[in-house]
């Protein structure tokens, strides 16, 4: 990202492997490129739809019959904000045209195209440094477990994650004196500001460079003039110069019941992401020890990105980006990443032994896992409460030609919207401060899961609500059945309930041991 591709003194060793004939050679240099890609897919093998799609692509949908990009909300019967700002409505455009034309097809091809640039780019760092290519492996390795975190079909972080990485191939070209990336890169801005509110951590990584650039007394007035306009660019959406006020509201607000959200030490114990992001700091603290401060460039930008993921996990995938391209710089000068290259010469074929069986290893977890398949769960015991959907609650409901109010969870409500919209309206969904008041996203929640909430019934009829919706493990199930002649269960299969509320007569359905799995559209 920021290294060039020589610095005096610097004597790196050979690349060529003497003990190995020349085809052997060649396949060690692809299984070096090979390995970190398998692994990246490997990690992104799941097919299961995320869950703002819905609203996404609902959204589009009743924009284009309004014949206007839609600013107030026509999908809850609970109170709406006045004015509602979808940050993310060009992915929501984007996915409804291919969804229409292609199905869930055409939205597993978008997950996949959208992984092409992280992988180019990383490509085109790492072959500037073919020297380091054994510990270019490893790292890329490491970085690929953490990038992969938010490709899923299609998380509209992803397009930030594939902008972000051409943004720091950018930064690559101007530390080499190159200065066509930042016409380049204009129009690739603006699109980024209308797809995700990531957009501003690429601002802040800009912003970063410079400064560093700035304290190495290198060219840094082209980026201070450069950021304003990029800025300026950001007003180029359909909401003008409201969207400033929005997306700053967007990036500093608490969402305490996201967890991706939440800062790293809030979680009582490690997931596999925080595990391989504490392993990813040694790596670094270890490398600027070896490096210096001098030698070691970018550390401003992975200083930065490395806080923001402490503070909220989803910033993972950019920091490993940048931890990625700051570390391959590095690797020249740190003793292990030569010791790596002298042993893959000393020791071709236990190499070429280690990278067969990463691959070998990454493709099994591919092939048994469908991974070109898209899901749409309707029951999943393994991964509940997130991407999985009501799919026999909304089959019942359309069946049923129920016309209504149904009380929704965050993450499901949606999926409602999308499938039966508008004879049914929702009470919550994972808009969150686009479209309600966060406290009431707070008191919805609560009143699903926590066992203590004495308020629920409260809330319940706070709106006119006719349905409730409620994964059956949850308290609020429990809290349903229990309440004597009040919200009657109407339907039930095996991870879903929907609970009718007093006079209110609907057939009733029970569909437990059954497999339910939903289709897109």
């Amino acid at each position: 990202m920021m290294h060039g591709a020589h610095v005096a003194g610097a004597q790196p060793p050979s690349d060529r492997c003497s003990g190995l004939p020349q085809a052997a050679a060649s396949a060690s240099r692809a299984l070096y490129f090979a390995a970190p890609v398998m692994v990246y897919l490997a990690y992104s093998r799941r097919g299961e739809v995320h869950h703002d799609i819905w609203h996404q692509m609902a959204l589009l949908r009743e924009s284009t019959r309004a014949g206007h990009l839609l600013t107030s909300d026509p999908f809850s019967y609970a109170a709406t904000l006045s004015e509602s700002m979808q940050h993310e409505w060009g992915a929501g455009a984007l996915a409804l045209m291919l969804v229409i034309a292609g199905g869930s097809a055409a939205l597993m091809f978008l997950k996949f195209a959208l992984m092409i640039p992280v992988v180019v780019t990383t490509w085109l760092q790492a072959r500037r440094f073919p020297t380091v290519w054994p510990a270019a492996c490893a790292l890329g390795c490491l970085a690929a477990a953490m990038v992969s975190y938010s490709n899923m079909p299609v998380c509209a972080q992803t397009y930030s994650v594939a902008l972000f990485s051409i943004l720091l191939w950018c930064l690559s070209l101007d530390h080499a004196g190159g200065r066509l990336w930042m016409a380049l890169f204009l129009p690739l801005f603006v699109v980024w500001v209308n797809l995700h509110g990531g957009f501003a951590v690429g601002l802040l990584v800009l912003a970063a460079y410079g400064i560093e650039q700035a304290l190495r007394r290198r060219p840094w007035v082209h980026i201070a003039a450069y950021l304003p306009l990029l800025v300026a660019c950001v007003a180029f959406n359909p909401y003008g110069v409201k969207f400033y006020a929005n997306i700053l509201l967007g990036l500093t607000m608490q969402r305490p019941i996201i967890t991706e959200w939440k800062p790293f030490w809030a979680f009582t114990s490690l997931t596999a992401d925080g595990v391989v992001f504490v392993a990813s700091l040694l790596v670094a603290a270890y490398a600027f020890w070896k490096v210096g401060p001098r030698r070691f460039e970018g550390a401003l930008v992975l200083a930065l990105l490395a806080v923001a993921t402490i503070k909220a996990e989803k910033v993972i995938p950019l920091y490993a980006l940048a931890w990625f391209s700051v570390m391959l710089g590095a690797a020249r000068f740190v003793p292990l990443a030569r010791a790596a290259t002298r042993l893959s010469r000393a020791e071709p074929g236990t190499i070429l032994v280690v990278l067969v069986t990463l691959v070998v290893v990454s493709g099994s977890f591919l092939a048994g896992s469908r991974f070109w398949q898209l899901r749409v769960p309707g029951i999943d015991p393994q991964a509940r409460f997130s991407n999985v959907y009501p799919v026999g609650p909304v089959e019942y409901l359309r069946t049923s030609a129920f016309r209504g109010n149904v009380m929704t969870p965050f993450d499901q409500g949606a999926f409602v919207s999308w499938k039966l919209y508008p004879a049914v309206k929702v009470g919550c969904d994972s808009r969150y401060e686009v479209a309600y008041d966060p406290r009431w996203v707070e008191e919805v929640h609560s009143m699903y899961v926590d066992p203590a909430n004495t308020r629920w019934a409260a809330t319940l009829v706070r709106y006119p609500t006719d349905l409730v919706l409620v994964d059956r493990l949850l308290p609020l199930a429990q809290k349903l059945s229990s309440a004597g002649g009040g919200w009657q269960r109407v339907y039930r299969d095996d991870m879903w309930e929907l609970y009718a509320r007093p006079g209110l007569s609907l057939p009733q359905r029970d569909r437990s041991g059954e497999m339910i799995e939903g289709t897109l559209p």
